[in-house]
């Protein structure tokens, strides 16, 4: 059984994280405590040469030590500003926490398939849709998981 160890609502600059640049971009790390462990959100936005597209990474590393931090999953979802959109059935994706022992070369050589990503282009029609004046952050919320004491089937 997996159990929800808490929740944490953020924002980071739409403008910013959607520019057409491709130089990279981070945002973060934005500190939150669960289950007596302390979590670090990181937004990455970088150019991923095997999509040839620019994608926006969510990632959550914690003061855990390896074997414990991959314990943990994390959901991101995503708000979209406008309800009646067809997107606004919020979908999510699930990521395994990282520890803070394992480098960010590493996470993205080793890990990726582990983290939450989004292409930018995904992010831009779902938050601009065909509201150009729409609001200049993205907000979303991560979801803190772990199985429960009794239950090894993650």
């Amino acid at each position: 059984m997996i159990r929800l160890c808490g929740d944490v609502r953020l924002t980071v600059n739409a403008l910013e994280l959607l520019d057409q640049a491709s130089s990279p971009l981070w945002w973060g790390p934005m500190p939150f405590t669960f289950d007596n462990a302390t979590f670090y959100q990181i937004v990455y936005k970088k150019y991923d040469e095997v999509r040839s597209r620019p994608v926006v990474l969510f990632w959550i590393w914690a003061k855990l030590a390896a074997a414990e931090a991959s314990q943990y999953r994390y959901e991101v979802h995503i708000e979209h500003p406008d309800l009646n959109n067809i997107h606004s059935n919020n979908h999510h994706y699930t990521g395994v926490v990282q520890s803070l022992e394992t480098s960010a070369s590493d996470v993205m050589k080793n890990n990726m398939r582990s983290l939450v990503y989004f292409s930018q282009s995904y992010l831009r029609r779902t938050h601009f849709s065909h509201n150009l004046a729409a609001t200049p952050d993205i907000k979303y919320t991560v979801k803190i998981m772990r199985p429960s004491l009794y239950d090894n089937s993650f």
